[in-house]
């Protein structure tokens, strides 16, 4: 199975890179060579993805590009995990890409059903943290 954390942002700071944002909690990660976008501690495989606003990044690229304007919001990181004794990599990300997709819309559809609720900042449950 897949597991998934979420941080929410440092003030209206934006997120930092999974190996950068990591790293500050102590934890090292190496790229998962055979899939882009998967990095591992040696016991889990790791994907980002990025809420903010009403949309889904795919890529810290991605969404950097879209927080760079004056108060947007800093959004969720999302943070997809799964054991590398279970699946390989190129199993995992597409997983994960799935797994990132369906929480998006089950977002939008609660976002669909209560209107004054708008974007996924309002829309995230609370960040876990470890």
């Amino acid at each position: 199975g897949l597991g998934l954390v979420w941080y929410d942002a440092q003030g209206t700071d934006r997120h930092h890179k999974l190996a950068i944002c990591l790293k500050y909690r102590g934890i090292e990660l190496a790229p998962a060579g055979e899939a882009p976008g998967v990095f591992t501690d040696g016991t889990h495989w790791m994907k980002e993805f990025f809420l903010q606003g009403e949309k889904l990044h795919l890529s810290h690229r991605d969404y950097v590009l879209a927080t760079l304007g004056p108060g947007s919001s800093p959004g969720v990181h999302l943070i997809v995990l799964g054991k590398t004794s279970s699946l390989d990599a190129s199993v995992f990300s597409p997983q994960a890409d799935a797994l990132a997709r369906r929480l998006y819309d089950s977002i939008r559809s609660e976002q669909a059903a209560a209107p004054g609720l708008r974007g996924t900042d309002a829309a995230a449950p609370a960040p876990r943290r470890p």
